[in-house]
C-alpha cells in the first residue's frame, strides 16, 4: 500500500461522542433500535446490545455515581461528524433528544432525518448536562460526503453492533478486502 495512502481509522475514532457545545452531524442510515447494559468482569466493563430488553438484570451490572446502564434504550446510526469530516457510528440514549427528533420529524414535511444538518448543543456536567436539539433547513447533502458515504454504505451492517462489533472498522476491511490490489 503507499505510504501517503489514508489510513483506517481507530476504532474508537468510529465513534460519535458528545462534546461539549455544538455536535453537528447528518443523518447517514436508518436508525436500529436496542437496549445496552454495561457489565463488569474482570477484563474491565463492557456493553451488552440486545434488541429487546435483558429480562433479568446481571449480577455483574456496572453502575455509576450518576447513572444506571441497565436496559438503557438507544438507537444507533451511521452519520456524518462534522467536527472532523468523518463517517462514524452515532449511538443516541439521551431521551430528550430522541423525544425532540422525533417530535421534529412528526411533521410530514420533514419525515427523513437523513434530508437534515442537525445540531446537538450539550452543555453542563454529570447529572446537571442538558441537551438540546437544532435542526437546520432542509439541504442536499454535499456530493463528497455522499460520495464516500456511497462507496462504505454496502459494507456496513448494522447489527454487528449487538454483537459488540466496531461497526465501521469491520466495513472497511470488507471494503479493503474487495480492492484489486
Amino acid at each position: 500500500m503507499p505510504e501517503d495512502a489514508e489510513k483506517v481509522p481507530t476504532s474508537s475514532n468510529d465513534f460519535f461522542r458528545l462534546e461539549e457545545w455544538d455536535n453537528k452531524f447528518r443523518v447517514l442510515s436508518n436508525p436500529i433500535v436496542g437496549y445496552e447494559t454495561w457489565i463488569e468482569d474482570e477484563n474491565g466493563k463492557k456493553p451488552v446490545r440486545s434488541k429487546d430488553k435483558l429480562a433479568v438484570e446481571p449480577k455483574n451490572i456496572s453502575i455509576g455515581k450518576y447513572w444506571t446502564q441497565f436496559n438503557r434504550y438507544f438507537r444507533a446510526f451511521i452519520a456524518w461528524d462534522y467536527s472532523d469530516n468523518s463517517i462514524k457510528l452515532f449511538q443516541l440514549d439521551k431521551k430528550g433528544v430522541l423525544s425532540d427528533i422525533q417530535n421534529y420529524l412528526t411533521d410530514e414535511d420533514k419525515a427523513n432525518p437523513q434530508d437534515y444538518d442537525m445540531i446537538i448543543t450539550k452543555s453542563g456536567s454529570w447529572d446537571k448536562t442538558e441537551y438540546s436539539l437544532r435542526v437546520k433547513d432542509n439541504k442536499k447533502l454535499d456530493k463528497d460526503i455522499q460520495s464516500e458515504w456511497d462507496k462504505l454504505k454496502e459494507f456496513v451492517k448494522l447489527d454487528w453492533h449487538f454483537e459488540g462489533e466496531y461497526i465501521l472498522k469491520k466495513a472497511r476491511e470488507e471494503q479493503d478486502s474487495q480492492m484489486p490490489f
